[in-house]
């Protein structure tokens, strides 16, 4: 008999564990499965003179865009479209090493070369709604990483001015 009692209670502590694992998950933003639909994809390999120009915008930025810019290119612009953000017909991209020699980052303040950055104006967005998709989980599991260019830049320099005021 206990061993009745002990194999319904322990069903039901799966059963519990499971639906709150299922809860949790379900309520999580994710990026939804893109159809490849006909986007016009405009991605600019970005110019030392376009940094001044994104920073002033405080332009959205994906640090870290790995695999097919096209694709993040339409990933990006259909869940904006679900949100109620808008639509952007530009990104710009540009890499670590792009980053590390246009704002002299140096040392464990660098970034690898080989990172990718891929970022875009706020032109007729929804800001307010835009600061949501700054924490958004992606197909593959990974978090989307978005900031501010003008924050990433600010941090930067801030960093780099510690290091050379502790040296």
């Amino acid at each position: 008999m206990k061993y009745v009692i002990f194999g319904i209670v322990a069903f039901f502590l799966l059963f519990v564990v499971i639906r709150a694992y299922k809860v949790y998950f379900e309520n999580e933003k994710e990026m939804p499965q893109y159809s490849g639909e006909e986007i016009k994809v405009k991605i600019t390999k970005i110019t030392k003179e376009r940094f001044k120009e994104l920073y002033d915008a405080s332009a959205f930025t994906v640090e870290g865009a790995d695999g097919s810019l096209d694709d993040w290119f339409i990933m990006l612009n259909q869940q904006m479209k679900k949100m109620g953000i808008g639509e952007v017909s530009e990104m710009f991209t540009f890499t670590g090493k792009d980053m590390n020699e246009h704002y002299k980052l140096t040392g464990n303040n660098a970034y690898q070369d080989d990172l990718i950055f891929l970022s875009f104006k706020l032109d007729n967005l929804n800001k307010f709604k835009l600061t949501s998709l700054k924490r958004m989980r992606l197909q593959n599991g990974d978090w989307l990483n978005g900031r501010w260019f003008d924050d990433i830049v600010d941090n930067n320099e801030e960093r780099e001015r510690n290091k050379n005021d502790e040296d």
